[in-house]
């Protein structure tokens, strides 16, 4: 039982990554398309550490006293630093007091951008171990009927759990993935925002957009590469402001616009945190000269999309046309497909006013900085490849494959997750290529290296 009230809470998937607004598309003849700069407004990284661990910006969940009584409060040794309840709640929760102070228990950003990589926690790394794969339905409906019965829906406890209860009931059937790990974020948004009476947001139980049946999947890229970044998301669709893109998860509990608006106000601060945040050191040997090399060859064929590195940094901010990156397009061109709900967003209260915040279309995908990329395994905006070697080398790509799930299993020479090959799709922990969305074609860069030459970029990719 716990573990569904766990895929419940999985699904409030709205995290900071989840939102994003419009503008015009982008119909550059370039194959290489320049991300222009957008102004940012200034936070407090310290407490944005505090408001995104232990704040309230998902003010509506399941009554805390009600889990323990069952024995289900979620447990796990601290990691975060945090204190009171929050000591020893598992980092994707927190235990926080809804507007009318009933205390409850609500996921946080780290649902899908925090994981355990060997015995480190690291925040800002993209949740390897998401499952979107189920519908929550039964599962949901039991804790409505369970928080009804101990409570009545005259309490102030019904009130406190309403719109998680009816948000999450929403997104159940409509934002199911594939296969664990797959994160259906732009989803989840679309699905949220249709259910939104313009201009003051308030709750529609029934969509007022219609919906779209397909679920492309993403891979959430790493928090400590939007210092370098001038659109948020693998897409490059989020443009303007980032704290008022990042608002956006207030969609899942708010009950009027006034609550975004306190919300906007603090997430700047959460910004000013995950910019301060840094890659982190891959922990192993690195054969310098070897790497040396490597940094010879990424610098002559990598880095006009990917930058450089070192005491000069270079960062061009490129979205990579289809016509050259060739990856699965799905993701990229749901947005196209989707005008009437782009359209939505940015005449929304999201993308007006000093401090808007753009959804802009675009056919293709960032090519992202690699700060860090050795510990972002899987790969491709999808996570469609296991390994960077795999991605350095299109003909090692598993056509099905299923990895470890365990945060010990990590290839550290390869860089990314080991991995058993597979003949077909089994079970839900199967990545299957052959899928819409979950495709593993494109970037054939690394294809024309020799092996020799592969195995040096890699060295030098564990060094950034």
């Amino acid at each position: 039982m716990y573990h569904r009230i766990f895929l419940i809470v999985i699904l409030f998937l709205i995290i900071s990554c989840v939102s994003q607004k419009v503008a015009e598309s982008d119909h550059s003849s370039s194959k290489l398309i320049p991300i222009p700069r957008s102004g940012q407004r200034d936070g407090d990284s310290e407490k944005g550490k505090k408001y995104l661990l232990e704040g309230d910006y998902l003010d509506s969940g399941i009554p805390l006293a009600l889990m323990e009584s069952m024995g289900m409060a979620p447990k796990m040794d601290d990691v975060l630093g945090r204190s009171g309840r929050n000591a020893t709640m598992p980092p994707i929760f927190t235990a926080t007091t809804s507007a009318n102070g009933v205390e409850i228990i609500a996921p946080n950003c780290l649902i899908c951008h925090g994981a355990f990589l060997d015995d480190k926690y690291i925040i800002g790394l993209g949740n390897y171990d998401f499952d979107g794969t189920m519908s929550t339905d039964f599962a949901l409906k039991s804790m409505g009927f369970m928080v009804e019965k101990k409570y009545s829906k005259n309490s102030k406890e019904w009130e406190s759990f309403e719109q998680f209860y009816k948000s999450t009931l929403a997104l159940s059937g409509n934002t199911k993935t594939e296969s664990v790990g797959a994160n259906s974020a732009d989803k989840i948004t679309e699905v949220l925002l249709a259910h939104r009476k313009m201009p003051n947001m308030e709750w529609s139980d029934e969509p007022l957009l219609s919906i779209n049946e397909f679920t492309a999947p993403a891979d959430p890229p790493a928090w400590w590469l939007l210092k370098k970044k001038n659109a948020q998301f693998t897409t490059g669709i989020g443009r303007g402001d980032f704290a008022r893109i990042s608002t956006a998860s207030s969609l899942l509990t708010m009950n009027d616009i006034d609550k975004v608006k306190e919300i906007d106000s603090k997430f700047t601060d959460i910004v000013a945190f995950i910019k301060s945040l840094d890659a982190p050191e891959y922990p192993d040997q690195i054969d310098q000269k070897l790497a040396s090399k490597g940094g010879l060859i990424f610098n002559n064929t990598c880095s006009k999309c990917h930058g450089t590195y070192g005491s000069q940094e270079t960062y061009p901010n490129f979205i990579v046309h289809h016509d050259i990156i060739k990856t699965d397009p799905s993701l990229a061109e749901s947005y196209h497909k989707r005008k009437v709900f782009v359209d939505l967003y940015n005449d929304s209260w999201f993308g007006e006013g000093d401090h808007a915040a753009q959804i802009v279309p675009s056919f293709g995908y960032v090519a992202p900085p690699l700060d860090g990329v050795w510990a972002t395994g899987p790969y491709l905006h999808n996570g469609s490849v296991p390994t960077i070697e795999g991605v350095l080398n299109s003909k090692q790509r598993p056509t099905y494959w299923k990895r470890s799930h365990s945060p010990k299993d990590y290839n550290y020479t390869s860089l990314g997750w080991k991995y058993e090959k597979q003949n077909e799709k089994i079970d839900k922990y199967t990545y299957d290529t052959t899928l819409k969305g979950y495709g593993n074609q494109g970037h054939y860069f690394g294809d024309n290296l020799s092996e020799n030459e592969r195995f040096a970029v890699i060295e030098y990719l564990k060094t950034l």
